[in-house]
């Protein structure tokens, strides 16, 4: 950090040209900073620019992304108040800081190149790091008074992920604000008595299930527990109403000629985000619905089976819909010749949490049908059908990202979306290891495999995740798949069954007894080559438990991440 000469250190901002901001006293008659001392008042103003923001025409930038491709998946913020807050940031006035930095780090992703240099960051790491660190710092000292304003922060900054070592990542923001909300009653029932208008009610059910969609799904991807007991909500289910704000009422009406245009106006929006935000919401059910029967009912228990299939009926019929609304507002545009693949990208990544949510329930269904026709053989679903329905839902998956890149519309996606690819890779790495023979199914499966594998690195510019992931994918595929197609299929992490063998022991499964000569051999240059056993891991990784989770897959037993950075970072 480079220091002025003044009597007083004062860091410099990211450009000359940023402007700085008068902080107002807010509805309580205090600024957000009334409580600080004069130290750490000082710390943040003198030292950390906390009152700097861009020029209002580079910024503007960033507003217009972050109601393009923030408020559609994270609808918490009241659109007239969010056209006051920034009408106030043009004039040269802000009351919630916290929040401003916050909106500018989940937009930074979305502006363009250009943009970036504008605001003087030289690449997208910077930028959000730079808006991240004052974001937090902000929460941290507890500069925002409004509790609602606060859970609207947490959730924009939740999009943070740097490196494998990083503790507050997106799953604990998400359950910050989770808790917060919890903390103040958003999961209940709001009674009739309460001194609350409509819209205020709209606005907490609105918080709430934006909240809770984002944990159920971020948990699910992330491996982690949900913070969220689905048994403690009774608060009404999300609908269309909630979403009050028109744009012919809108503040900015009052704005003639160029003023106006030069504003950004947030109470324009589509009904597609409205319809994507209530079935994000109802698919985010399904999926804690799913869980909670896998972790309440024994394997193999009747009633699991039968909470399951219900589950995939339901997922199913949810999955309809989508499809007939992609269908229904395709028509329209042709018919009205307005263009729709922008709008559509919403509904599409509804359908991959859907997807994911599927193959889930599909995978937990196996688990228990598989139990269950080991104590009953009479048990009349068949593994084989739940299997294919699996195959299939990793087939959309792909194809659904595939249109998503053609259309350049994946980097527009929230982190916890882009981890469905690892279910449907998974699932053709299945079909790979059982295929011992090279067929039109092993075509098949290689084929999509390799597809998946060069979505993720697409991927790669905008979510640093991928590329770990990426380079997992193709280590397994080394050597045309030899190392899946000899895997046995009992896996290292499993106990082994009472009276059975170890599988390391075991004949006919590639390993000899005495650790020497034929495949053994090979496995060691392989371990030698690679720094760790590729094959146990792959074996772990394609035997992974049914929550098919990213932790469950990406374990540090299955691939440290210091390795993989090491390796990357090293000459070629």
């Amino acid at each position: 950090m480079s220091l002025s000469n003044e009597p007083f250190p004062v860091a410099t901002c990211p450009s000359r040209r940023w402007e700085p901001k008068i902080l107002q006293p807010t509805t309580s008659g205090d600024t957000v900073f009334g409580h600080l001392n004069s130290v750490d008042t000082f710390y943040l103003t003198r030292l950390k620019n906390i009152l700097y923001f861009p020029e209002t025409s580079v910024a503007r930038m960033f507003f217009l992304a972050f109601r393009e491709h923030v408020l559609p998946t994270c609808p918490v913020t009241d659109r007239y108040e969010l056209n006051e807050i920034y009408e106030n940031f043009v004039n040269g006035h802000i009351t919630c800081p916290m929040l401003l930095h916050s909106i500018f780090f989940s937009s930074s992703q979305y502006v363009s190149q250009d943009a970036l240099t504008s605001a003087g960051f030289d690449s997208l790491h910077e930028a959000k790091a730079y808006f991240y660190e004052r974001a937090t710092l902000l929460y941290a000292l507890n500069c925002e008074y409004d509790q609602l304003r606060i859970i609207q922060a947490l959730l924009f900054v939740s999009m943070w992920w740097s490196d494998f070592s990083e503790e507050k990542g997106t799953k604990y923001w998400i359950s910050c604000a989770a808790n917060l909300a919890l903390a103040i009653g958003l999961h209940k029932a709001v009674p009739a008595a309460a001194r609350l208008s409509q819209q205020e009610r709209s606005m907490w059910r609105r918080t709430f299930w934006t909240v809770y969609s984002r944990d159920c799904n971020a948990s699910v991807a992330m491996g982690r527990p949900l913070t969220i007991n689905s048994k403690e909500i009774d608060v009404e289910e999300l609908s269309d109403a909630d979403f009050y704000e028109r744009r012919e009422a809108s503040p900015l009406g009052r704005y003639p000629g160029s003023e106006a245009e030069a504003l950004v106006d947030f109470t324009d929006y589509s009904g597609t985000q409205v319809f994507y935000a209530v079935k994000t919401a109802r698919q985010a059910a399904l999926l804690d619905r799913t869980i909670t029967v896998d972790l309440d009912y024994a394997l193999g228990s009747e009633d699991a089976i039968r909470e399951l299939c219900e589950c995939q009926r339901e997922i199913t019929i949810l999955r309809t819909e989508l499809s007939s609304y992609i269908a229904s507002q395709s028509d329209g545009g042709v018919k009205d010749g307005t263009s729709v693949p922008t709008q559509m990208r919403w509904i599409m990544f509804l359908q991959l949490s859907t997807e994911r949510t599927l193959s889930i329930v599909c995978r937990y269904l196996r688990r228990h049908i598989e139990k269950s026709q080991a104590w009953d053989a009479t048990c009349s679903l068949k593994v084989s059908e739940i299997r294919a329905e699996m195959v299939r839902a990793a087939a959309r998956t792909l194809n659904l990202y595939e249109e998503l890149l053609n259309s350049d519309c994946l980097r527009y996606s929230p982190n916890f979306l882009n981890t469905p690819i690892f279910g449907a890779m998974v699932t053709y790495a299945e079909i790979i290891k059982e295929a011992r023979e090279k067929g039109r199914v092993d075509r098949i499966a290689t084929n999509k495999y390799q597809l998946g594998t060069m979505i993720l690195e697409e991927m790669e510019s905008f979510w640093p995740a991928s590329a770990w992931a990426c380079s997992l994918f193709k280590i397994l595929a080394e050597k045309d798949f030899l190392p899946l197609r000899i895997l046995p299929h009992a896996s290292r992490w499993q106990s082994p069954e009472p009276g059975s063998e170890e599988v390391g022991t075991e004949t006919g499964t590639g390993f000899n007894q005495d650790g020497g000569g034929g495949p053994q051999a090979e496995r060691s240059a392989e371990r030698s080559s690679f720094g760790y056993d590729p094959l146990q891991d792959a074996n772990f990784f394609l035997n992974f438990n049914a929550n098919s989770t990213l932790e469950a897959m990406f374990s540090d037993d299955l691939f440290d991440p210091q390795t993989w950075y090491a390796t990357m970072q090293a000459p070629q």
